[in-house]
């Protein structure tokens, strides 16, 4: 093996190691950090939002996500750091200075993917909230529309949170803006629209 291919080789594998922790730190914030953003709009007055079972019932994995973020976040840090001193070949000093715009990075792409599922849920609830609105026009009360907005809104994700498809159902009812059957039947997308 050449000097130049030793060369490409490290930085290569050191490359590919900072991706594969800033990916991981993507998917980990999209699709199992996102009860930390769920409850931080619940502490911001949106008290419809749901927070699935898996992580409300379960202190050690509230505890568990919030360690692991910080945790997947220092690697994607610490890796990127280790490709520009090691891989490029950066002065220290250099590398060290990179720390602060890399954490930033860090922060933005948790906060862009961290309320994937938290969104979802808003498009759901208002197209649940559009809906009554619409079929009970003068029936209620905004109070009231709200009130029973929230309470099928929350019945609805229950369901299917029991049934261990609650994320599927979000993006179901949030890409098709109809409200799904809280039964998915077997692997198949086979599911009619609720009648209100």
């Amino acid at each position: 093996m050449t000097l130049e291919q030793v060369i490409i080789f490290r930085w290569v594998g050191y490359f590919s190691i900072t991706l594969i922790f800033w990916f991981g730190l993507f998917f980990w914030s999209r699709y199992i950090a996102y009860p930390l953003e769920l409850r931080k709009r619940i502490k911001k007055g949106k008290s419809w939002m749901y927070i699935p079972l898996w992580w409300k019932e379960n202190r050690s994995r509230q505890n568990g996500t919030r360690a692991g973020t910080v945790f997947i976040a220092l690697l994607a840090v610490g890796s990127s750091l280790l490709f520009f001193g090691f891989g490029v070949k950066l002065m220290p000093s250099v590398t060290l200075f990179l720390t602060i715009p890399l954490a930033f990075l860090v922060w933005f792409l948790f906060r862009k993917s961290v309320v994937y599922v938290p969104n979802l849920e808003a498009d759901c609830y208002y197209l649940l909230y559009r809906r009554f609105a619409r079929d009970y026009e003068h029936a209620f009360s905004e109070a009231e529309l709200k009130n029973r907005t929230t309470w099928k809104f929350n019945d609805l994700l229950l369901k299917a949170d029991k049934q261990h498809h609650f994320l599927k159902y979000v993006k179901t009812m949030a890409a098709s803006e109809e409200i799904p059957e809280t039964e998915f039947r077997g692997n198949g997308e086979n599911h009619e629209a609720v009648t209100l």
